[in-house]
């Protein structure tokens, strides 16, 4: 898939713009803008967000002054009546709740399109690729369509099963569920071990760019990892239209559930687990890859105290030129999520993956984040253009050296955070030796 946009009129008339792989893209006045629309006063310094996640681009608005108009269709701006809001916990179900209208701010953008903005008008020229059509449903798919009623029907009625596709491990409840499929718990009908089983919903698993995503990122990626602070995967296979992936079973609680039930951590356990975490963290990078979706739910505390990261599943190989996200919202989790994420979403590097560690610590010792979200402001705005808040202002007689770490980590500035999981690690193992 080839996109090419082109400046048709106005101070930037000429300027193209190039993209063949997914990423994000900022456009606007900013010097942050992989898009620069310069000279023209009525294009903000954050205008829009394009995301071309094939087969799918996407334009999201970020509070402009004036807007943006897709074929004279006006997309967010200012003086809405209802002003952007953006749930940084889950976007898709803030605007179920709320009944909000989506199209006030974001769109998908097709072949021939014109973007304006200000005085300048962008052609969109949409070159995809030729895939063979085959309306008929595959076998595998009807089998994939069986074996999820048995998973229904062994959630509804509570009554362990085995199922065909999977017929060493008798299934025995629900523990998890998310957009890439669902997480049960397992018994190995062999020798009684316990594991858990994600499988990936077959509604999704007939779309290309998921299975592409799930075969080269999670099931690449995750059986390639072994470390103690690493949830290890033992199997992957896709059979009867299903992917499934076979994982260590951890009992406990991840960081969300455990501050869910007991509130913020104190200082020292806080950290301690965070080390725990950047031990398995820098494994995952010498392995040259990013996780991009570190927070507290992917961080599982054993209840032996085990300090384990999870969830693979925005993993980007940095062997491989491209990576896949699902949808139309954007990867990640707002809070957590570095600016470049946004800006950038193809060039994160490892100090992106420590900011979210940094932020996940600050959340965890703070129960905020490192940002505030005021109302009717969109979140992606306030990630890449607010100052976080430093930790100090959020409690009292913090130690300065732990400050100095936490607020390090969360520089908004690549180059001005740590570089390697090892070094942070010790700069909070040396914090807390002054504490």
């Amino acid at each position: 898939m080839k996109v090419k946009l082109e400046v048709k009129n106005g101070p930037n008339k000429g300027k193209t713009f190039e993209f063949s792989e997914h990423d994000t893209f900022l456009f606007g006045r900013s010097d942050l803008a992989k898009c620069q629309l310069t000279n023209d006063d009525y294009v903000s310094r954050f205008h829009f967000l394009l995301e071309l996640n094939p087969p799918k681009i996407w334009l999201k608005d970020l509070g402009s002054k004036n807007g943006t108009y897709v074929n004279e269709v006006k997309f967010g701006g200012r003086e809405q009546a209802d002003p952007l809001k953006v749930d940084i916990e889950n976007v898709a179900k803030f605007y179920e709740k709320h009944n909000l209208d989506t199209i006030n701010y974001q769109t998908e953008i097709f072949d021939n399109d014109e973007i304006r903005v200000g005085d300048s008008t962008i052609l969109v020229t949409i070159e995809k690729d030729v895939q063979p059509v085959n309306k008929s449903i595959p076998p595998d798919d009807l089998s994939a369509d069986f074996d999820i009623d048995s998973l229904n029907e062994i959630v509804k009625s509570g009554k362990p099963n085995i199922l065909s596709v999977i017929p060493n491990y008798e299934i025995l409840k629900l523990i998890g569920e998310g957009g890439m499929g669902a997480v049960y718990l397992a018994k190995d009908i062999n020798n009684g071990y316990l594991f858990a089983i994600k499988i990936v919903k077959p509604g999704q698993s007939v779309n290309p760019s998921t299975l592409k995503r799930f075969r080269e990122r999670e099931m690449k990626i995750a059986k390639s990892l072994r470390h103690k602070n690493i949830a290890c995967c033992f199997d992957v296979d896709f059979k009867n239209g299903l992917y499934y992936m076979i994982m260590e079973y951890v009992i406990g609680n991840d960081i969300q559930q455990m501050i869910n039930i007991n509130g913020m951590f104190n200082l020292q356990y806080a950290c301690e687990i965070i080390i725990d975490a950047l031990e398995g963290l820098s494994y995952i990078h010498k392995h040259n890859v990013i996780h991009r979706d570190i927070k507290p739910s992917n961080i599982l505390v054993s209840n032996n105290k085990e300090v384990k990261i999870t969830d693979f599943g925005l993993a980007k190989d940095l062997t491989v030129d491209n990576s896949i996200t699902g949808g139309s919202e954007y990867a990640g989790t707002y809070p957590y999520m570095p600016p470049e994420q946004i800006y950038n979403f193809k060039n994160c590097n490892i100090s992106s993956d420590l900011f979210s560690m940094g932020a996940t610590l600050y959340y965890m010792c703070t129960k905020d984040y490192p940002h505030d979200y005021p109302k009717g402001k969109d979140a992606m705005l306030v990630n890449i253009q607010d100052p976080i808040i430093p930790i100090e202002k959020r409690i009292r007689n913090i130690n300065k050296s732990l400050t100095k770490v936490i607020n390090k980590s969360l520089s908004l500035k690549m180059n001005e955070r740590y570089q390697t999981a090892q070094e942070m690690q010790a700069a909070l193992k040396e914090a807390l030796i002054k504490n």
